[in-house]
């Protein structure tokens, strides 16, 4: 079955440049493919001469002719492509080989060393060992080194590098370009030249039929109001390489999948063109989740060609609904809404994500991509003590909004519900709500930035400081505020968080506090912790000191500001609480 476009191009990122490619580069590409601007073999061709071409495709493939002397096949191919591309090494992947039974079959069992290594010039280099390379490889051999790192060595030769360049280079572009690998006879004529090779494969039979394909105006409907159950929208449905039959005016296709009360209708509306429309009221549509699943099908009736295998997207199966279960806006850069939460809310800004119990959720206006502030303190409260959670008692659902912030600088305003906050990057400010909120800090005090926190309730059942990316462990047992000017040293270890009232404490203050006489122990280990500080007026400081150069000493530069506490004064610090700590 011919591939999509999108497929065609994921190929190319993963086996050409050995990486996974994100999906706005693959729809770019996939779009002027679907438009004619690009033909396959042109973007084939730039992916092979560009700079960030990988070599891995073309070990892989010598790693089975060396191994079991034959072109890989095509799934086979495409699975140790994959455990290359998730951190398997080629020594690894020759050593299944080397364990295989195809493999035992072609070289035989209980060899020694030195059968093998006759047997491993002739199968791979097609000659006989000259004698200081025979020397070399079995005293390799005898101090430990594996046959498969034997084979391995062998197939990434410079030598078999280029006897094998004919088989290897076609086995790539004939996998890419029309997915199947070549028979012996096309890898034995195939050019050596990169331009021909493409030229040539473009030409086989598989990729000379016409190619039609159905592009979608979008991926989703969405319901007109919050539990309105109609569908104001419509997906237009564009056609290249042939052309709908009928007039205008005819339905095609059939549309399965869809909710009850509503009804799916494709309609003709030009001969490449045809409109997909959803009519009626769902009936469920306040209490069931989104639809993902809305498909259309089209057979050989619906095209001039009269062939649907020719045409790509002919069935499309992940067309979706999306159900207004809480009404959100994006307007200048804020994000806000109204209504009350049943399941999970999700707004990740670095990923310009939004999810409603897992599954995506469409703004009623805006764009996701715009917002640097989120606002939610206008979603209704919980009813109840007990109206965080929904379901059934034998699978309750709690109910929070977890909202992450990116690079820039964002405002946090969480809901009612517990909130679980993660700035980013840059220098935020979270607000959360009447719920027990966690703030989550970065991983190092760049990733983190500074971040400022309002409304946050100190003690046991209050708010959550989550240090555990950076610290490595979570809990702490030293939380007792100490005073800065204490004499009698208090112990700590490497991952604590420490408590300091002190006046006006900046990073020269803060190393001072640690040695004979003053306020905590002297580190004897490099180290990390986090030191929250406050005065009697102002805000409390959170500060993450990573000590690592002079491992009995910390000094200034080795303490940095990564938050602050509005309203928690030097008093306030002793009310906090280990569970104010992950």
């Amino acid at each position: 079955m011919a591939k999509t476009n999108k497929e065609f191009v994921t190929g190319l990122f993963q086996i050409l440049w050995d990486k996974q490619p994100d999906q706005q580069t693959v729809d770019l590409y996939a779009s002027r493919l679907d438009s004619g601007l690009l033909t396959r073999a042109g973007v084939e061709y730039s992916f092979l001469i560009a700079p960030e071409y990988s070599p891995v495709a073309e070990q892989i493939v010598r790693l089975y002719l060396a191994a079991f002397n034959r072109i890989p096949d095509t799934d086979g191919f495409t699975f140790w492509m994959g455990v290359h591309r998730n951190g398997g090494s080629n020594s690894q992947i020759a050593q299944v080989f080397a364990q295989s039974e195809e493999f035992v079959s072609k070289y035989g069992a209980n060899l020694s060393n030195s059968q093998f290594l006759d047997l491993i010039y002739q199968n791979v280099l097609g000659r006989s060992a000259d004698a200081a390379g025979r020397d070399y490889w079995v005293g390799q051999m005898n101090n430990g080194m594996a046959r498969g790192e034997i084979v391995n060595q062998f197939a990434q030769s410079q030598e078999f590098k280029i006897a094998a360049s004919t088989k290897v280079y076609a086995s790539v572009v004939y996998t890419t370009l029309i997915g199947r690998m070549p028979t012996a006879a096309e890898a034995a004529a195939a050019p050596t030249n990169v331009e021909q090779l493409v030229l040539k494969v473009a030409q086989a039979s598989e990729v000379t039929p016409t190619i039609g394909s159905i592009s979608y105006s979008a991926p989703a409907f969405v319901e007109q109001q919050l539990n309105d159950g109609s569908i104001s929208s419509s997906i237009i449905l564009t056609l290249t390489g042939d052309t709908f039959k009928g007039n205008v005016g005819t339905s095609l296709g059939k549309i399965t999948n869809v909710p009850t009360g509503l009804t799916g209708t494709l309609v003709k509306t030009t001969d490449t063109t045809a409109t997909l429309t959803l009519s009626g009221k769902a009936t469920a549509n306040a209490s069931i989740n989104n639809v993902t699943n809305l498909t259309v099908t089209l057979d050989n009736t619906s095209f001039t060609g009269g062939k649907v295998v020719n045409i790509i997207n002919a069935v499309k199966s992940d067309l979706q609904i999306n159900y207004i279960d809480i009404p959100l806006n994006e307007t200048n850069h804020l994000l806000s809404g109204k209504g009350a939460l049943t399941t999970p809310l999700v707004v990740d800004l670095g990923q310009d994500l939004l999810t409603l119990d897992g599954k995506p959720l469409a703004l009623l206006s805006g764009d996701i991509k715009k917002v640097d502030y989120v606002d939610f303190s206008l979603i209704a409260a919980p009813a109840s003590s007990t109206g965080t959670t929904t379901g059934s008692s034998a699978g309750k659902v709690t109910v929070t909004t977890t909202i992450k912030g990116d690079e820039a600088n964002n405002l946090l305003v969480g809901s009612n519900y517990p909130n679980f906050f993660n700035g980013g990057g840059g220098i935020d400010t979270m607000q959360g709500g009447i719920g027990v909120d966690t703030y989550a800090f970065g991983i190092t005090p760049v990733a983190n930035g500074v971040d400022t926190i309002t409304n946050f309730t100190i003690g046991k059942g209050g708010d959550v400081l989550n240090f555990s990316a950076f610290l490595n462990k979570t809990g702490t047992t030293k939380i007792a505020a100490v005073n800065a000017a204490a004499t009698t040293p208090k112990a700590w270890a490497n991952g604590d968080v420490l408590t300091v009232q002190g006046n006006a404490l900046d990073t020269t203050k803060i190393a001072a506090l640690f040695g004979t006489g003053k306020a905590f122990t002297a580190p004897t280990v490099a180290s990390k912790m986090v030191i929250i500080t406050a005065d009697i007026i102002g805000d409390a400081s959170i500060w993450y000191v990573i000590n690592q150069l002079d491992v009995n000493n910390i000094t200034p530069d080795e303490i940095v500001l990564v938050g602050v506490l509005k309203n928690v004064n030097n008093l306030s610090l002793v009310g906090f609480d280990a569970t104010n700590f992950l």
